[in-house]
């Protein structure tokens, strides 16, 4: 727990560090362990801009490193910025040909840009080089082409067989919801996100879409436990807070809701939106004063 602490203590002041240096426009250079461990805080924070300045730099120290020019087609994939995605990930494939993330990456690409014969022609280059825990890099490949084509049956199916290999796998399950909402296998989904959490107590996201299944499947009560299991979890998980304050106030737990609302504002806001339905909480409770006062901060 004291090493788990001390090192939390450190990326915290390497990204305080990294982003004063930036705002003063003193930052020259960062090695490169420094660099992935900002590039991994930024992605998990989903703060994908600043993941691309650190990306930026480390394409400037280090020109002909591919992984940086992959990290770059990554954030610009994110970013739905397709043809720049293709350019950078083209550049890294001249430097490491036959790379299994490249090759992920082109298939999503092509996939989204509909070029579905071009990414069913490397799915296969995959399958044939793919053992083991190799395996979670194609059935989630597999699943983006089922996404782009609307097959949502065999997407669900390609990510429960990535996520039986790894149920950790972030990208599996968060891409495993989206299958779950447009195929409408919420039985199934309730089940086999239960068998997850076996496994792992503390996997946020499969709590969140545990939750999530079951407001689909009209078990409210459970869904706000998974929901807030999740945020309880993972405090930074901003989609659990407002999912779960939202079906609180649908069945009617106002004070509940309140009390999420007003946590999800302090802690990721000051947010219009957020505070609008604090307010309106307040107003609910019979509580105008309370009502006025939040009003009048915005």
């Amino acid at each position: 727990m004291e090493q788990r602490i001390k090192r939390d203590v450190n990326l915290i002041n390497l990204v305080s560090d990294f982003e004063t240096r930036i705002e003063q426009g003193t930052l020259e250079y960062l090695d490169e362990k420094s660099i992935n461990q900002l590039i991994d805080f930024y992605e998990r924070e989903m703060q994908y801009d600043k993941a691309m300045e650190v990306v930026d730099l480390a394409i400037d120290q280090f020109q002909y490193r591919a992984e940086y020019l992959i990290a770059k087609a990554k954030l610009l994939f994110i970013e739905s910025h397709l043809n720049e995605s293709l350019e950078y990930i083209e550049k890294a494939e001249l430097m490491a040909p036959g790379e299994r993330e490249i090759i992920c990456l082109k298939i999503k690409i092509y996939s989204h840009k509909k070029e579905f014969n071009k990414a069913k022609n490397l799915l296969e280059e995959l399958r044939n080089s793919s053992y083991g825990e190799d395996m979670i890099d194609l059935y989630v490949a597999e699943a983006t082409i089922y996404e782009s084509e609307k097959n949502f049956d065999m997407m669900y199916i390609a990510l429960k067989k990535a996520l039986k290999i790894n149920p950790s796998s972030r990208e599996a399950l968060e891409k495993f919801w989206r299958a779950v909402e447009a195929s409408k296998n919420y039985a199934d989904s309730i089940a086999f996100h239960k068998s997850l959490i076996d496994e792992n107590p503390y996997n946020h996201i499969a709590w969140f879409n545990l939750g999530m299944s079951y407001n689909y499947d009209w078990k409210y009560e459970k869904a706000i436990d998974a929901l807030e299991f999740a945020f309880i979890i993972q405090p930074n998980f901003e989609a659990a807070y407002t999912e779960c304050g939202e079906l609180c106030l649908q069945i009617g737990d106002v004070e509940k809701a309140l009390d999420i609302f007003t946590e999800a504002n302090q802690k990721f806001g000051p947010d219009s939106e957020l505070m609008v339905t604090c307010a309106s909480c307040h107003l609910k409770l019979g509580q105008v004063e309370k009502a006025k006062n939040i009003l009048q901060k915005q």
